[in-house]
C-alpha cells in the first residue's frame, strides 16, 4: 500500500514525513 507520493523536488518533505512515523504504509519520490 502506498501512503504518500512525493516529487523528487519534495524528498526532503518525504523523508520527514517518514521519520515522523506517520506514514501507513510505502512512501515513494518519484524521479520523473
Amino acid at each position: 500500500m502506498i501512503d504518500r507520493v512525493f516529487a523528487f523536488e519534495q524528498a526532503r518533505e518525504g523523508l520527514e514525513y517518514l521519520g515522523r512515523g506517520r506514514a501507513k504504509g510505502k512512501v515513494v519520490v518519484k524521479i520523473k
